[in-house]
Order: C-alpha cells, then sequence, then structure tokens
C-alpha cells in the first residue's frame, strides 16, 4: 500500500468534488478493486486522471508505455484520454491483470490496449520502437531501473510521468531510509540532474514527477 496523499485530506476531497468524477464504469471498477485486492489503495483516481488528460491534449501521444496496470484504472483514463494511441502496459499479479483485462473489453478499448502479464523488467526488452509517453506506477523499489530500462525508448520530445515520487513526504525525512524511499530519492535526484531530461515535481497527491526527453 502507498502511503497517503501529501496534500491535507479536506484539499483532496475538494479536488475530487470538482474535478470530472468516474462514470459508472470506473466506479464499478473501484469497488471490484475494494472488494478483490490487498492494496486498493494502489489505484489512481480523478485528481491524477484529470492531469494525464491535461498532459495528453497538450501533446497528443501515439504509443504510450505504462509500468504497472493492476487493475486498469489509469489504462483506461490514458486510453480514453488519447483516443488514437496505443497503450503498452505490463501487470505481474495474475489477479490484478484479470480484472484489468475484464475492464479494458467492458471499455472498448481492449484492441488498443496491449496488456502483458508481466513485470516492467520482463515486458520492456521486447519492446523497439519509441513511446510518446510512459507512465510509471510500478513498484516503487524498482524506479531507478525503470528510469534505465524506458531511457532508450524516449523519443527527443517524449514526456515521462512518474506516480508516488514524494512517498507520503518520506523522501523529504533524512530519518527514513527504507529501500521505495530510498530507491524513489534515488530516482528523482536521477532526473533532476539528467541534462537529458527537463523535470518538475509536483505536490499532487503522493508526488507525480513530470519529465521531458530533451
Amino acid at each position: 500500500m502507498h502511503p497517503v496523499s501529501v496534500e491535507p485530506l479536506d484539499l483532496q476531497i475538494y479536488l475530487e468534488s470538482v474535478l470530472e468524477p468516474d462514470d459508472e464504469l470506473l466506479q464499478r471498477l473501484v469497488r471490484d478493486t475494494y472488494a478483490h485486492t490487498v492494496h486498493p489503495r494502489m489505484l489512481g483516481g480523478p485528481v491524477l486522471a484529470s492531469l494525464l488528460r491535461v498532459l495528453t491534449a497538450l501533446c497528443p501521444p501515439r504509443r504510450i508505455l505504462e509500468i504497472g496496470t493492476f487493475t486498469g484504472y489509469t489504462t483506461i483514463q490514458l486510453a480514453r484520454a488519447a483516443r488514437n494511441a496505443e497503450i503498452w502496459t505490463c501487470e505481474p499479479v495474475e489477479a490484478h491483470a484479470s480484472i484489468a483485462a475484464r475492464y479494458l473489453e467492458e471499455a472498448g478499448i481492449a484492441e488498443r490496449v496491449h496488456l502483458a502479464l508481466a513485470t516492467a523488467q520482463e515486458l520492456i526488452p521486447s519492446l523497439a520502437d519509441p513511446f510518446d509517453l510512459v507512465f510509471l506506477d510500478g513498484d516503487k523499489a524498482d524506479y531507478p531501473e525503470y528510469l534505465s530500462l524506458v531511457r532508450p525508448l524516449l523519443s527527443v520530445g517524449a514526456l515521462l510521468v512518474a506516480d508516488n515520487t514524494l512517498w507520503g513526504g518520506k523522501v523529504a525525512n533524512p530519518a527514513v531510509n527504507d529501500a521505495r524511499t530510498e530507491a524513489l530519492r534515488a530516482f528523482n535526484s536521477l532526473l533532476a540532474n539528467d541534462p537529458e531530461f527537463t523535470t518538475s515535481i509536483l505536490p499532487v497527491r503522493d508526488g507525480i514527477t513530470l519529465a521531458v526527453r530533451c
């Protein structure tokens, strides 16, 4: 389970009240996720979805790579926002991928989404063509490795979006040194100091890193 949002709870509630709400299909997906998974709070939500819609509107992608499908909430949001894009997404937990596959089909986007029952480390070496948008939301301990893996697939001008990069504020607390927190610190530092990326970190939800390949 990921840590709580770095935003105050009342602000999070306010944001969700004014932004576009989930439709009936996504509401059912959320309920199924809470009923049938151990860590349902790994779901995205309306705040993240609204940001992804803005980003895809600014620079419409044709090829999207998502690391960490979970039950498909963000996958559906990306596919709806980028209607001309193909999406490659991976999820190593079969129970999660099964829920995602069912809702991708029901959402009418399964033909554009290549869902792999695999880790990022298993999927990415099989991909050759560059991507316009890469969304990282897999195991936080692997974020630095994900960056190394996806770098060759990011063309100039491509956008990298990484979720949970402030980790409930833990990255700013020097007393916290567990593996995931240390990995996220390393990931943030790698991107911020890489001359091939223009990077920003937004204190939205649990922290969202945006980086453009220069």
